[in-house]
């Protein structure tokens, strides 16, 4: 429970819909990019936001 996975976002369904898709996006750009744990990718991208940016691109 890395990113504290179990708490809601919201009690509208549209809410957890769109954190969902958020979430896993981001997964696989981190595993696109050669981080294949959530943790060490937080440790990695910590106040590297021209890096989190550039995944992005």
């Amino acid at each position: 429970m890395v990113l504290h996975e179990n708490k809601t976002y919201g009690r509208d369904s549209n809410a957890l819909l769109s954190a969902s898709l958020f979430r896993s996006i981001t997964i696989n750009l981190l595993r696109l990019n050669g981080l294949n744990s959530l943790t060490s990718a937080l440790r990695e991208l910590a106040n590297q936001v021209e890096q989190v940016f550039h995944f992005l691109q």
